[in-house]
Parts: C-alpha cells; sequence; structure tokens
C-alpha cells in the first residue's frame, strides 16, 4: 500500500522539470508518492485509469482541456494546474479566449497562481477565490537555493543570447493578431543581427545562442553562417547554460528573471516599443535587469562594460510584488504546505494492485507514443523536430544535485516515480 500519490505534468522540460522536481521530492518527503512525467503520458493514463481522492497538478488549462478535467472531477480526483504562459499575459479578453473554458474553470479545484496580477487575470475570467491557489510557481525557486558562494564561483565563457521568438505558438496564442506579430517579427529580426553586430565591434567572446525550444534553428543558422566561436542549443536547462555564461541578452523573456536570480549579468534589448498589451509587461521584466539598451550602440557598450567586470548603476523598477508572490519564499514549499493541509498523504493509500496497473498502463502508453513518434517522423519530419523540442526529456541539473533530497525514486518508461522519503 503506499500513500496518497500525486501526478504531476510537464511539457516543456527545459522550463518546467527543475522546479516540478523539487516540489515532487517535497512532497514524497511528506509522505506522498509522486509520479511525474510528460502531459501525454500523464494524462492518457489518468484519461483510462483515474485515481479517486488522489491529486493529479496539470501543465495548464487550455482550450480542449474541458472535458478531461470534468471526466476526472467526477471520477473524484483533486485537479489543480499550473498556468506556465500566464506571467507575461497582460490582455485577459484575448488570453481566456485560448485558455480556461468554462467546464474547466467549474470543474478544477485551483491554479497556482503567479501573483496579484495573475490573481486577477484569472478573478475576471470566472474563477472563485478558492480557487486561486497564491503560492507562486516553483521555476524560479532553484535559483533562490544557489548560495551567493556558488553564484560568485562562476567561470563563463559564453555571451548568451535566449530567443523567445516562437512565431507559431506567438501567432497561434494573439488569433493571428497582425499587430501583435508585425512588431514580434521586427524585433526577431533585430535579435538575428546581434552575433554580426558583437563580431563587427572585434568582440571575440563565444555566442551561445538559445532559441525557445520550439524556435527553428535555420534562421539563426542562416545569419551566422560565416561568424566565429557561434553556438546554437536549447538542449538542457536554463541553470546548467547560465553557469557557463558571462552575461545575458534577452527580450521580455522569463529567462532573463531566471538568469537574474541566477547572478548573471542581465541586458533586456528594447529596439521597439510594444503596446501592453497585448505584448509582455517591459516594467516587470527590466526589474530583474541590470541593463536596458534600446539600441545597438548601448548593445555593444552594455557587453563592454560587463565583460570588463564593471557594476551596473541601474536602479531596479520596484514591480516584482506586483507579479510574483512570495517572491523572496520558495513556491514548491508552499505548494506542498497547501497540499499537506488540504489532503494529508495518509488519509487515502493507493492500493498494490492498483499501483501495478498504472505500471502496466504506462509501458503501453509509452510504447503507443513511441509509434505515433516514428510515425510522425517518417511522414512529417518538420512537426516531428518540432515537438521534439518542445517536448524534451528528463535532465541532470547541476544544481539540483547539491540539494541532496534522500527520495527513492525509479524512472520508468519516461515517468519518474518519487516513493515517501
Amino acid at each position: 500500500m503506499l500513500n496518497r500519490v500525486v501526478f504531476i505534468a510537464i511539457e516543456n522540460f527545459n522550463r518546467e522539470l527543475t522546479g516540478k522536481k523539487l516540489l515532487a521530492q517535497e512532497l514524497s518527503n511528506n509522505g506522498y508518492t509522486v509520479f511525474m512525467g510528460h502531459k501525454s503520458i500523464i494524462r492518457s493514463l489518468l484519461n483510462i485509469f483515474p485515481q479517486k481522492e488522489h491529486i493529479f497538478i496539470d501543465k495548464g488549462v487550455t482550450i480542449g482541456s474541458a472535458k478531461r478535467i470534468t471526466k476526472l472531477k467526477k471520477s473524484g480526483m483533486f485537479i489543480f494546474s499550473f498556468d506556465e504562459e500566464a506571467l507575461m499575459q497582460t490582455d485577459g479578453i484575448r488570453y481566456s479566449r485560448f485558455n480556461h473554458e468554462k467546464d474547466s474553470i467549474s470543474n478544477i479545484d485551483g491554479i497556482f497562481s503567479w501573483g496579484p496580477k495573475h490573481k486577477e487575470l484569472l478573478r475576471k475570467i470566472g474563477y472563485k477565490e478558492n480557487q486561486i491557489i497564491k503560492t507562486g510557481n516553483p521555476r524560479f525557486d532553484i535559483y533562490k537555493l544557489i548560495t551567493k558562494k556558488e553564484k560568485s564561483k562562476k567561470k563563463g565563457k559564453y555571451i548568451l543570447i535566449c530567443s523567445r521568438f516562437c512565431m507559431l505558438r506567438a501567432s497561434e496564442m494573439q488569433a493571428h493578431s497582425e499587430k501583435f506579430m508585425k512588431p514580434t517579427i521586427a524585433i526577431y529580426e533585430e535579435f538575428l543581427k546581434l552575433p554580426k553586430l558583437i563580431r563587427d565591434s572585434d568582440i571575440k567572446t563565444p555566442i551561445l545562442i538559445r532559441p525557445h525550444p520550439s524556435e527553428p534553428f535555420y534562421e539563426w543558422e542562416k545569419a551566422t553562417s560565416e561568424l566565429k566561436n557561434i553556438f546554437i542549443s536549447s538542449k538542457g536547462p536554463l541553470s546548467n547554460v547560465f553557469k557557463d555564461s558571462i552575461l545575458m541578452i534577452h527580450n521580455r523573456s522569463t529567462s532573463g528573471i531566471e538568469a537574474y536570480f541566477s547572478g548573471l549579468p542581465v541586458m533586456s534589448f528594447d529596439p521597439i516599443e510594444l503596446n501592453e498589451p497585448p505584448h509582455p509587461p517591459k516594467e516587470f521584466i527590466n526589474s530583474f535587469a541590470d541593463y536596458v539598451a534600446e539600441t545597438k550602440k548601448e548593445v555593444l557598450e552594455n557587453v563592454k562594460k560587463i565583460l570588463k567586470g564593471e557594476k551596473s548603476s541601474k536602479n531596479k523598477i520596484n514591480s516584482v510584488g506586483n507579479y510574483l508572490f512570495h517572491f523572496e519564499d520558495l513556491s514548491y514549499k508552499k505548494i506542498t504546505e497547501f497540499i499537506i493541509q488540504k489532503y494529508p498523504s495518509r488519509n487515502k493509500n493507493l492500493k498494490d494492485f492498483d499501483f501495478t496497473k498504472i505500471l502496466f498502463l504506462i509501458v503501453l502508453i509509452y510504447i503507443y507514443h513511441s509509434f505515433h513518434k516514428l510515425l510522425l517522423k517518417i511522414f512529417d519530419n518538420e512537426k516531428f523536430e518540432y515537438t521534439k523540442n518542445k517536448r524534451g526529456k528528463f535532465f541532470k541539473d547541476k544544481y539540483l544535485e547539491k540539494r541532496n533530497y534522500k527520495n527513492k525514486k525509479i524512472s520508468f518508461c519516461s515517468v519518474d516515480i518519487f516513493f515517501p522519503g
């Protein structure tokens, strides 16, 4: 017999895995059994074999979620969700068009809210106060655990350029709006010019370009084909990449927040004035930037300052509290505390037979999805590469390995299972 089970779904491993692994470890240390894997496997498993009075934490509540959530609610599961895209949303009407259907809102037990702005967004689209769980998101937690001593030991070698320009997804989320896409494409084109700009100014420091996991590489490869010491990769956790970097350049990306927390000097490059909404909030993102550049000249000036070891004199904008709950606390602990209070681990058990059946179903689902991925690779390789980059996989995080959690864990057909510690 195993204690109450928590099922955690992940979509973008590079972005979500580290925070959700911290959550899974903390839950298992407090008596829960945790199944964590890609959303396609976890959702399929629970659709076939829902677990009454156990807990499901989904990746997000998008269009098409209502049928799944309603079924799980009727089966007696407790259903919660993160809202991974919401931190950068400023347009409630447009956002609700693609997220949080009425049946989802009426059947889900709660959303783990990023902060006050997100809370208001959720209230406007119909969530009740008791459904909005003010815990924050564990995405940034690993950086809060890094000591000043660890940060000071970093010896980076790259100028890191983080690109957020997944045009397909951006266009879908904004209903193919020309007003949104035109300036977004214009900023993307300015970012494609950055490596050559840096090389033409006689800066020879290696450059690492990290496209969004769902963003194709070919435009970056084309823009840098004649340049030396340029590397393009979106593999592995950002925390590992930050450790190898000297500075980071981005535009309105949450990766800038992660870099700032990790102790990496951050430059926000804003070459075009964007309307808010629908674009992400400049004030919030720039709160986590050591340097803000609006022109190419300012980019080069700031890069040279950082390479020389000069400290930024920029005054930070104090808007963080409007966007993040528990800014200085650990969100994975807040979520665990909430679950312990509402659904104690020992108040519900998973029978050995049900555990065996779950493992058997995971094997079948894994084989089924592997077969479909093979077909996709053969008949639509472009879509296969898109989904592969977005899907990601389990990886080792250098910072996470230092936390010394004493969990009993097995990896089984792309699902990590954490047993009570």
